[in-house]
């Protein structure tokens, strides 16, 4: 909700309650009133902060409010009658005994003959979320001439006592002084206007969003402008513009006109252009989609043009909402920069500025410190302490990895490379960022890369479990046993108790010729994990080749039950049908394995030699 500019209040009103000092303790509930309306403090912000001060110097308490949301700030000016009396006090303690900002003193104020009619307040050193208020002591006298006696107790236990000569004033009190001083409180210059607040955001007006770190873009899916579906590969040198359109919108024709006319300096900076229409996809009927006057049919583009994919638009907003906070939807016309690495730099909301445009396509850079400089919307001096610019750093490298997370779910593990790519140039210390990369080239059968990188996390980060998990897998697979097991004991080492490293080290055990210590192994992950059908299917096939066929029948059951399309497992009870004598029910077994591994060359042949004997008998 946060996300997409909703309030978790849903815009209740602000609320205010007016102590009515009734002690009645038959009506408990008529010691404040709800005066929300008829103080005007009711608005619908989502309000998190308040604060009171005396603003304008007139003796009342005005009140600042701060936002979560537009309007960010709030003054509230106290326009009540000037016809009572106040007096305020500043303290500053000794700074030895006493804090110099006197948090915890108390003043009382004595107004009356008798001793308690007075007043008390405290300093405090906060006032609510995230709001600290003036820590001046502002006490309302009504309609009272003359304060007998202040008495101030500070923090160190030590009293101080005096009688201010003038009400309607504001004293300085030094803890220790036998006096307190005037103090004059300088009047604002600046007038507020009475008036009620501006729109929070006029989306006509254009707004360029550079990206403090660039997020990548691979790959461009659109439709030509014979509605031709076309895929391509962003970057190689080349910078390209994708400019979103409407018929529908004169903003957009009037883009394009700017464009069109704007059409060599872009050249000449070395920006391709690419204008893509978007109202197709409110109306897949192209034929029935009213084209505006204003952008005639016959309209000459000196640029590339065709229409945007939904694929496109989702990747668009994808990197939109990982560069901003606010998710809210892309404006027409909306306009995103890559770079000649396939990134994307900057995103303009409305009309584009051909001359800034050019301006922004020269300012590629892979320092992350010079690309957050040239994102900041105004100038000066980034501080560019390596301990200050971490925290920054993980914060991009984290939106990288969510991106690139993202993109393998929907099976685009290649696009996901690039973002993994971003972060190791970014962090180049991250194990976690080698640790996908290689976990996506595996998925991409690209082996080197895979080994690669696991390795240099292995060799950043020694205790990543995932990546050497994934390495152990690997020589598994290859038949490398001893290799896996070293990356095994390693993990166990660790945590005695990882079900998944037992049983591998237990397969690995076995491939190298040591069945007792892998039965051992596979036992220990079983009882551990004793739900988990590779374990039980391992532990069947060993039982299987030892020819203990009443434990490997229940192993393999139990697999069933766990998994019923567990991978092999109809050839390995062939297998087991076939020992027990039994070829009828073997020949079943493999048959339904082929069914759903129709290239299992063991089971082939296996079906193969049972029909000739079958034959031949």
């Amino acid at each position: 909700m946060i996300r997409q500019g909703r309030s978790f209040s849903g815009h209740e009103r602000n609320c205010c309650f007016l102590n009515t000092g009734n002690n009645n303790q038959t009506n408990k509930d008529s010691n404040f009133a709800t005066v929300s309306a008829v103080s005007g403090l009711d608005f619908p912000d989502d309000a998190r902060a308040v604060v009171s001060l005396d603003w304008d110097g007139d003796g009342d308490l005005d009140l600042w409010l701060a936002n979560r949301s537009a309007p960010r700030l709030r003054f509230l000016r106290n326009n009540q009658p000037k016809s009572n009396n106040h007096i305020a006090f500043i303290l500053k303690g000794n700074g030895t005994n006493c804090n110099r900002d006197a948090i915890g003193a108390r003043v009382e104020i004595f107004t009356g003959e008798e001793q308690d009619l007075k007043q008390i307040k405290t300093v405090n050193a906060g006032s609510g979320l995230i709001s600290q208020t003036s820590r001046r002591l502002s006490f309302g006298i009504g309609k009272t001439k003359r304060v007998k006696r202040v008495l101030i107790r500070w923090p160190d236990g030590s009293t101080q006592e005096f009688s201010p000569p003038a009400i309607n004033t504001c004293y300085l009190v030094n803890q220790g002084d036998n006096e307190a001083n005037i103090r004059q409180r300088p009047q604002p210059k600046i007038e507020i206007a009475d008036s009620l607040p501006a729109p929070a955001t006029d989306f006509g007006l254009p707004i360029r969003v550079p990206l403090a770190a660039p997020l990548p873009l691979p790959e461009i899916n659109y439709l030509d402008h014979n509605y031709q579906a076309k895929m391509q590969p962003s970057g190689r040198g080349r910078r390209i513009l994708i400019n979103l359109i409407s018929r529908q919108s004169p903003q957009c024709a009037a883009e394009l006109w700017r464009l069109q006319n704007e059409a060599p300096e872009l050249k000449r900076a070395g920006i391709n252009l690419l204008a893509l229409e978007v109202d197709h996809l409110s109306s897949p009927d192209s034929n029935n989609i009213k084209k505006n006057q204003l952008l005639p049919e016959n309209f000459a583009f000196p640029f590339r043009y065709g229409f945007a994919s939904p694929t496109l638009i989702a990747d668009l907003k994808r990197i939109h909402n990982l560069s901003l906070p606010l998710e809210y939807p892309l404006p027409i016309p909306s306009s995103f920069l890559i770079d000649t690495q396939g990134r994307v730099t900057t995103i303009y909301k409305g009309a584009v500025n051909p001359r800034q445009l050019a301006l922004d396509a020269v300012r590629e850079t892979d320092n992350f410190y010079k690309s957050l400089v040239q994102s900041m919307p105004f100038s000066g001096r980034f501080c560019d302490d390596p301990q200050l610019l971490r925290p920054l750093k993980e914060n991009f490298a984290l939106k990288m990895l969510h991106g690139g997370r993202r993109l393998e779910g929907l099976g685009r593990t290649q696009e996901a490379l690039s973002y993994y790519y971003e972060v190791v140039k970014i962090l180049p210390n991250a194990a976690i960022a080698n640790y996908h990369l290689g976990e996506a080239h595996y998925k991409l059968r690209h082996l080197e890369a895979t080994l690669v990188n696991l390795k240099q996390a292995l060799k950043k980060d020694p205790g990543l479990i995932p990546a050497r998990k994934l390495l152990a897998h690997i020589h598994l697979v290859q038949g490398e046993a001893q290799a896996a097991a070293l990356q095994l004991l390693i993990i166990l080492k660790e945590n005695p108790q990882d079900a998944e490293s037992l049983a591998n080290l237990g397969v690995a055990y076995i491939a190298l010729g040591r069945p007792e210590m892998g039965r051992k192994k596979l036992e220990e992950a079983q009882k551990t994990d004793p739900k988990n059908a590779s374990i039980n299917f391992n532990l069947g096939a060993l039982y299987l080749s030892e020819k203990n066929f009443d434990a490997a029948e229940k192993a393999f059951t139990k697999t069933l039950l766990l998994q019923r399309d567990y991978p092999g497992i109809k050839y390995q009870l062939g297998l087991l049908a076939e020992s027990q004598g039994n070829p009828i029910k073997a020949m079943d077994f493999y048959e339904q394995e082929l069914k759903s591994n129709p290239t299992h060359q063991k089971a082939i042949i296996k079906l193969g030699e049972l029909y000739e004997n079958q034959k031949a008998r």
